[in-house]
């Protein structure tokens, strides 16, 4: 009996497999009790109550899940694209760029 529980078990979410098939729709059939019995909106409330109590007690080391999953979300940048030593103007390129600018803003008269 172990060994087919066990396959049972290996065989459920394979989709295609009629393990899969009985475990959807038991699932399903307790979806719809607790629309009908709860409402939408507390059924809600419990499957996300579920949830909470399944990643608190199956997440070993939250932080270390919480910073991938953001990481995942919003990757960080891997290099920054200007320095501080890039935007710095010296004093002798200053007059040089302002004689620079000057000419392009001046307009072309004919």
């Amino acid at each position: 009996m172990n060994e087919k529980m066990k396959a049972f078990m290996d065989n459920m979410f394979k989709v295609g497999t009629p393990e899969c098939a009985i475990f959807c729709g038991v699932t399903a059939l307790v979806v719809a009790v607790l629309i009908l019995l709860l409402g939408f909106w507390q059924m809600l409330l419990v499957v996300a109550l579920l949830l909470l109590g399944v990643f608190v007690g199956g997440v070993k080391d939250k932080k270390a899940w919480l910073r991938n999953t953001v990481n995942k979300l919003f990757p960080p940048r891997a290099v920054q694209p200007y320095k501080a030593e890039d935007v710095r103007i010296t004093k002798e390129e200053k007059p040089a760029q302002e004689a620079e600018e000057a000419t392009e803003e001046m307009p072309v008269q004919e």
